[in-house]
């Protein structure tokens, strides 16, 4: 049960730190619409347990938000923009059948 609430916290707080899009505000709420899809479709399965843990990840994430935004900030700071890789890996690898990050960010 564990297992649950930290892979939905630590998605979230991994996408605010780590997202370079402009636009991560709005794809880190659409990935909550998404997590909530997912949780309904586990009670609906039979696992109402992993709804509550669900929702429980996401209150905790907001409590922390501003730890989140501050690790985010730093991050940026650090890295410059052409570090960042700001295309899905998924189509990178599946479809374009690139096999390594430096294959990736040739392309």
């Amino acid at each position: 049960a564990l297992k649950y609430y930290l892979n939905y916290r630590n998605n979230l707080a991994m996408l605010t730190k780590n997202l370079s899009s402009d636009n991560w505000l709005g794809l880190l709420l659409w990935k909550m619409v998404l997590d909530g899809i997912s949780a309904l479709n586990f009670f609906i399965g039979g696992k109402p347990f992993v709804l509550f843990h669900v929702l429980k990840a996401h209150f905790d994430f907001w409590k922390r938000y501003k730890y989140w935004k501050a690790e985010r900030i730093k991050i940026k700071k650090t890295l410059p923009d052409s570090a960042l890789f700001s295309e899905s890996i998924v189509w990178q690898y599946f479809i374009k059948k690139k096999r390594t990050y430096g294959a990736m960010v040739d392309s």
